[in-house]
């Protein structure tokens, strides 16, 4: 499973711009998301977005977060990046390939490959270790919003999508932030 050479085939989304609730004129109330709360800031992250990254690697106030979606099944999870194993510091991961009848992932730090969904290594320098699970909620965009009115949301359109970096990247970067047109 373990490739000694990164791959950029899908490229993570790192930290990706968010807005608060109400300058997400891009949303639909019909909208699928993903929503979290980490440290008492809830942040949801459109499926229409998650279907095109598959790992998003991201930080809310001073919590680390890693989310992963499978468009196939459209399962989602979320865990916090950090095993003792790996001396509390914060991991980035990216997709690795296929395994046990979906995508597994592998951190930049050691290459160790793990599942997104159970948060436990395959196979690697950290294995066996698994990361602490975030409990995330998925449900419109419309009923998180009155569920959590002073959440944030990825800043997102559907050009985002379109001109959306497959399987090119720079080896010398970790993933890919993009900026919608007329955004600053």
């Amino acid at each position: 499973l373990t490739s000694p050479f990164p791959r950029f085939i899908f490229l993570p989304l790192n930290n990706p711009a968010v807005v608060p609730a109400d300058m997400a004129s891009f949303m639909k109330d019909d909208d699928i998301v993903a929503g979290v709360v980490v440290e008492g800031q809830a942040r949801a992250y459109p499926q229409w977005v998650l279907v095109a990254y598959h790992v998003f690697n991201v930080t809310i106030g001073n919590s680390p977060l890693l989310l992963s979606h499978c468009e196939i099944c459209s399962g989602t999870s979320s865990f916090t990046p950090m095993v003792d194993a790996f001396e509390g510091r914060t991991m980035s991961f990216q997709i690795h390939g296929i395994a046990k009848g979906t995508f597994s992932v592998y951190d930049y730090q050691t290459q160790t490959v793990w599942s997104p969904f159970t948060g436990r290594t395959m196979e690697g320098a950290l294995h066996p270790s698994r990361m602490d699970r975030i409990p995330l909620i998925v449900e419109p965009w419309g009923d998180w919003k009155k569920r959590f009115p002073e959440t944030e949301v990825l800043l997102a359109t559907r050009r985002m999508i379109e001109v959306r970096d497959h399987g090119r990247g720079d080896p010398n970067t970790i993933g890919h932030d993009f900026l919608p047109d007329g955004f600053a």
